[in-house]
């Protein structure tokens, strides 16, 4: 998980300081400025990411990308399609819900799962066979 991701997931899950008193999240410009720099954006890349979060641009590729997903049945997040490449031996996109199925993707594409922390020790030896 990356820090963006992984900010943003305390930002709405972890953190009562971002809630109001019905428990709704209280995601301002602000608190996602402050996680911009967390994750590694100078103030100033921060402030232009913001500046540009109501571009009609950026608001229409939302619209599109959002469209895309609830066509191809999207219904949550992570939403994920698996377009195979060509002489993969697949045919058919695959599409995967949620984050819980990321070692099924894994899985089908032949890939090795490790985990959502590929650094941990036991990663290693999974991989290697050792485990």
């Amino acid at each position: 998980m990356s820090d963006t991701h992984r900010l943003v997931f305390e930002a709405i899950w972890a953190n009562p300081n971002t809630r109001d008193s019905q428990g709704n999240v209280l995601m301002s410009i602000e608190l996602l400025k402050t996680i911009c720099i967390r994750a590694g954006l100078s103030d100033a890349e921060a402030a232009e990411v913001m500046a540009r979060i109501n571009d009609p641009e950026t608001v229409d590729q939302l619209k599109s990308s959002v469209s895309e997903a609830v066509s191809r049945g999207a219904f949550g997040a992570p939403f994920i399609v698996v377009t195979p490449l060509k002489g993969a031996g697949k045919t058919e996109e695959q599409v995967y819900f949620g984050s819980d199925r990321f070692e099924a993707m894994a899985f089908s594409l032949g890939k090795p799962w490790l985990g959502p922390d590929p650094m941990r020790p036991t990663a290693g030896a999974f991989a290697s066979g050792k485990l």
